[in-house]
């Protein structure tokens, strides 16, 4: 699992949490670690679909796309917001860390699972529907 670099041009406000999955490396794909996280109650997501493989588009003329179609397969948005605790910020780390079999941050190992009876859905940036509330 990787972070984007930045560049020397640009500085990033880090608002939205985006990683690429090395399936090898990290032991599952995208998908099963979007699946992992599902059932902890953490939500995550693709990364956005490449506008040539959405189905409108399909017939439509492109020219490459190679990097986007991969962004897309290796590609996961995590939770991010200015208004996730600390709390809920490990918790996604530590279930993202168990997903790749290492092990968990000690400060907050009981954090994983439900060893405080609390399990909190975790969404990864706010939806149209939640954004306005």
């Amino acid at each position: 699992m990787a972070a984007a670099r930045g560049r020397v041009y640009n500085l990033s406000d880090h608002r939205l949490s985006c990683f690429l999955i090395e399936e090898k490396a990290f032991g599952r794909s995208r998908d099963e670690l979007i699946g992992v996280l599902d059932a902890a109650s953490i939500e995550s997501r693709p990364v956005w679909k490449p506008m040539h493989l959405q189905p409108l588009y399909a017939g439509c003329a492109h020219y490459a796309g190679e990097v986007a179609e991969d962004l897309f397969r290796r590609g996961i948005c995590l939770p991010s917001s200015s208004s996730l605790s600390v709390e809920d910020q490990i918790r996604v780390i530590n279930q993202v860390r168990a997903a790749a079999g290492s092990g968990l941050l000690s400060c907050a190992q009981e954090e994983l699972g439900s060893a405080n009876g609390s399990r909190t859905r975790i969404a990864p940036h706010p939806t149209p529907s939640t954004a306005r509330k």
